[in-house]
């Protein structure tokens, strides 16, 4: 019987009672990994480091969620208030109970660890008083892509150097961290999102005869998909369709849906927005679209590879992409349509000229990348060749 895996990120469910910090694309990912520890044989708790967002008094025990017959979750115990002071003090008290947690574990334990930095000194303390084996899952040099601040580039490579291998989200990652540490002799493996194949077969919702565009993502404005997928709108005819899926502050949403609603008075495509699906409600609305839509200003985050861009493939969706490094040097670049203009009229030239790929022929490349992940992962935790 293989031993259990542990595993810390900042996780949640939909269905909880107080809302914590966390983020659907990244649990998506954390979920896809689950089930491939699950499938090679390995039980999994899940320690999540996620804090209550709530600007009120409240407090919440934390509680242990079973996810699947493999799988729990344990939730840390957390407070919300509606000060500064108190919310600040509500985040360190999390951190300082998921840091007990990590000193249950023993030396010849494995943990996965979901790469933020504030974790690091948890992580190192916890680290060096038990000396369990540390996998990180590194998805971005956080520093480099939001705040270009030396100190705290230094503090987040002393981090990424504490890991005994690695999970790497792009091929350029790996290139990038060499830059400040010495990884090489440390074992890895990339895995760019969730490349489990979506075999189920529903029926299409859609019978209008449309070409069904999809976004599923974060709105936020920094990265402009969302809103690049309302500008493209239009300069598409009207046998386009976009319907936009997603999660954000109550101001983006409510920023986005006027821009959609003035849209949709001239253009000949329509805009909808979809808001956020439960899970098979989701499936099903997906598996009816035709293209997927990653819409990324270049130059953000460009060695994180957006895991949507999975998510669509696996779904058997043809892809439409910005010419991000981490997609164009990746495993998948010959079934995604780039555009090279960052502006809507060179991205809807794009999607009426893309090459359309059958949904086997999608789902084949990604079985292929799902069963070399599965190879690697073994690997990585047994520490073998």
């Amino acid at each position: 019987m293989k031993k259990t895996i542990y595993y810390f990120a900042s996780y949640d469910t939909l269905n909880s009672k107080v809302r914590r910090r966390y983020t659907l694309a990244a649990t998506t990912k954390i979920d896809y990994i689950i089930s491939v520890l699950n499938q090679i044989g390995y039980d999994v708790k899940l320690i999540s480091a996620s804090y209550i967002l709530e600007k009120r008094y409240v407090f919440d025990r934390g509680v242990t969620k079973k996810l699947n017959d493999k799988t729990s979750l344990i939730l840390s115990p957390s407070f919300g208030s509606k000060t500064l002071i108190g919310k600040y003090l509500g985040i360190i008290f999390t951190s300082f109970c998921f840091f007990l947690k990590l000193l249950s574990l023993n030396k010849d334990d494995t943990l996965f660890v979901y790469h933020a930095p504030w974790y690091y000194f948890p992580i190192k303390l916890a680290k060096k008083i038990k000396g369990f084996r540390l996998i990180l899952e590194v998805e971005e040099i956080y520093t480099l892509a939001f705040e270009r601040d030396n100190r705290k580039l230094k503090t987040e490579m002393k981090m990424i150097s504490l890991g005994d291998a690695y999970i790497y989200v792009s091929d350029l990652l790996k290139g990038y961290i060499k830059e400040y540490i010495y990884i090489d002799d440390k074992k890895s493996a990339v895995c760019y999102g969730p490349c489990k194949v979506i075999d189920t077969i529903h029926e299409r919702i859609f019978t209008d005869e449309r070409i069904h565009l999809v976004y599923a993502g974060s709105l936020s404005k920094y990265k402009g998909c969302a809103q690049n997928a309302v500008q493209v709108a239009g300069f598409l005819p009207e046998n386009y369709v976009i319907h936009i899926l997603g999660f954000g502050e109550k101001n983006v949403v409510s920023d986005l849906v006027e821009s959609i609603e003035n849209i949709n008075k001239t253009s000949q495509c329509k805009v909808y927005y979809e808001g956020i699906k439960p899970e098979k409600e989701y499936e099903v609305f997906m598996n009816s679209c035709d293209i997927g839509l990653n819409l990324q200003r270049q130059g953000t985050m460009q060695a994180a590879f957006p895991s949507k861009v999975l998510v669509y493939l696996s779904m058997g969706l043809n892809v439409v992409s910005s010419e991000l490094e981490s997609v164009v040097n990746s495993k998948v670049k010959d079934i995604v349509a780039f555009y090279s203009q960052e502006n809507p009229q060179a991205m809807a030239e794009t999607i009426k000229n893309a090459r359309c790929f059958t949904k086997e022929e999608l789902k084949e490349k990604i079985q292929i990348l799902n069963d070399e992940f599965i190879k690697n992962i073994d690997s990585l935790i047994e520490n073998k060749e």
